[in-house]
Parts: structure tokens; sequence; C-alpha cells
């Protein structure tokens, strides 16, 4: 069996390459399984991977490098019941320090398996383009640190959303990272395109991942600073009304346009809602404009059930007054009626302690 962790800032790509890539992998006739990872509850993603019928675990609540032993729970869980040919593991994407404190353990625990291991950093390309020119990214200083420091430990760097560049820009975004980190390895990719995916699979096939990785220092005081400068979000709502597509649309219009007048920096933002026949996932990030209503249902039925993730800069409840306007204005412009069933809204901490195994 073979693993494979996956790491990258927020809104890099992740689980849509991961998507791709295991439809390609069962298109072979192998099994393919993944654990998804938040520091929160109530996850698209993991709602995501079960629509697209591949077994799923999750470790929520803090990321895998605080939670190793729940992973190591999780892919024995995975192993007993669906005994895959492959399981990747999507790191949350606000976390670091994952060579040390996750692959050296997972190193181990492959062992007994007999399989390979593989860790890859997914990068926005656009946000990347603007690093390396030096440019200002929309997000403090320490939540920048974090982007880079994903960066400096990955062995294999996934130059992701290629397509939303010309294909001269993103040449010359590759020849400048490979300049600036010669030892690495990197390649481009649209995961949404599909482009770039034999390149990835063929690249952590050959498991390059050793114990003889370059040794990573982390500041966590900084890391926690930045950590501590998002605002997470977690909930589930129920709507019911006869027109819950337009619901939708104004809700979604209005929410992404008050993160945009209130000039707040988004990592990530991810919806999931379901009538149980429709599924639908959209998300926005730093540098996109309505990708929240990207494909978004034509005839959702009279009762959706609606997952949202929010990983923004700024205060939580500030999110959560955000997301309860534009569901309020939704409900008086259209008449569907709401329940937010499960809300959680905080900041992450980070834990400097690592966990038993490297000790």
């Amino acid at each position: 069996m073979d693993m494979h962790l996956v790491g990258g800032f927020l809104g890099s790509g992740k689980t849509t390459a991961i998507i791709c890539a295991a439809q390609q992998l069962m298109a072979q006739g192998k099994t393919v399984a993944v654990v998804t990872n938040d520091k929160g509850k109530h996850l698209v993603d993991t709602a995501f991977f079960r629509t697209a019928s591949i077994p799923t675990a999750e470790v929520a609540g803090g990321c895998f490098r605080c939670n190793y032993d729940q992973l190591e729970e999780r892919l024995q869980g995975l192993i007993a019941e669906n005994n895959p040919d492959v399981i990747f593991a999507e790191s949350v994407g606000s976390c670091v320090d994952l060579a040390e404190t996750v692959m050296k353990p997972l190193l181990d625990f492959q062992r007994s398996l007999q399989g390979d291991t593989s860790f890859s950093i997914f990068c926005d390309i656009r946000l990347l383009r603007m690093w390396l020119q030096g440019e200002d990214l929309p997000f403090s200083d320490e939540v920048v640190y974090i982007f880079e420091q994903q960066i400096e430990e990955a062995p294999l760097v996934v130059l992701n959303k290629c397509d939303l560049l010309s294909q001269e820009d993103a040449g010359k975004v590759e020849m400048a990272f490979r300049e600036r980190y010669p030892r690495k390895s990197c390649l481009l990719m649209s995961a949404s395109q599909g482009t770039g995916m034999e390149g990835w699979l063929g690249a952590i096939e050959k498991s390059e991942i050793t114990e003889n990785a370059v040794e990573f220092a982390v500041d966590y005081d900084v890391y926690d600073r930045g950590s501590q400068q998002l605002a997470w979000l977690d909930e589930s709502v129920r709507l019911t009304g006869e027109n819950n597509t337009l619901a939708m649309t104004i809700f979604l219009n209005g929410f992404a346009e008050t993160l945009r007048v209130e000039n707040v920096p988004v990592g990530h933002v991810k919806v999931y809602l379901t009538d149980g026949t429709i599924h639908y996932k959209g998300s926005l990030v730093a540098m996109d404009g309505d990708g929240l209503l990207a494909s978004l249902p034509d005839h959702l039925g009279q009762s959706v059930d609606l997952i949202l993730n929010g990983r923004v800069q700024c205060a939580p409840a500030k999110l959560n007054r955000m997301v309860a306007g534009a569901l309020d204005t939704m409900s008086r412009q259209t008449g569907t009626q709401y329940i937010r069933e499960e809300t959680a809204y905080f900041r992450p901490r980070v834990s400097a302690e690592r966990n038993s195994h490297n000790r």
C-alpha cells in the first residue's frame, strides 16, 4: 500500500488534485482511500470525497502534527475496512513542520506495510508568482510565514492552477522557482483541468522521500501568531424554500461581496450543498472573484443541507456576523427559511509540542 501526504496553503487546490488523482487510479483498477484533516469540524472536503464514493476518514479538531496518533488510527481503520492500494492524507492548509512530525513516523508505519510514502506541497501559482517577485501577499507577515515555511520544507512543490496564467507566464514562474530552489522538485499542474496529473502521480510513485530530509526549523511563536490571526468558521445549515438555487446565489454572492467590501483576506471559503440528489462544491480563495458560484445547480430541491467552512484573516465574531448577515438577506429576499444547526467560530492555536513519536 502506498501513502501520499499532501500539504499546502489554504486554497491551493489539494482536494481537487486528490479527487482527480483518485479517479485516475480507480480507473486503473486500484482502490483509493483518503484521510481529511482540519482544525474544525463539519468538513466540506470529507463530504465531497464521500460523494465521489471514495472511502474517507477524518482527523478533525487539530492538524496531523498535533494528532498523529489519531491519524494512524484512521489509517489503520481504512486499511482494515477497505484494503486500499493507495491512501492520500490531506493536511489542513495552515499546518507546517510536517516533514519532521508526520513524515518520519509515517515512514516507520509504512515499513510494516511494505509500501511507498511521499510528501507534496501545493501552491496556488498566482500567489507563488507574487511571492517570488517580492510583491505583498494579501495576508499579514505572520500568515505569509506559514505559506513560506510550507514551501521551505517541501521536497516536491506542485505549482497548481497553472491554467489561470498564460502558458508563458506559468513557465516563467516555474523557472523562477527552480532558480530559487534548485534542489527541490517542482511541476506545473491544473488539477481542475487534469493537466499535469500524470506527472504528479509519476513523481509521488517514485517515492523519493527518505529519512534524510533536510532539517527544518520552525519559529513556533511566529507560526502561532499567524495561525491566531486567521478565523475559522464551520457550520451546517438547513434551508427550506421554493427556489433554493436563487437563495444560494443571493447568499453566496452576498457573503463574497461582504468579504470584498470589508477587505478581509480570504484563505479559503468552501461550501458543500446537497438536496439528496444534487451535490455541489464551491470555493473562494484569495485570488478568485466569483468562484463560489461556479457551476451552481439550476434546480435545487425544496430542502437543502449546506456545509460552510471559512478560513479568513479577521476576528472570528466578525466572520460569523458576515455569514449571519448574508443568510438573513437571503431569507428576506427569497422567503427561504434556514436553521443554523451547528456553528463554531474560533482562532486556531498552535502547539509547539511535537507528537510522542518525535520526542
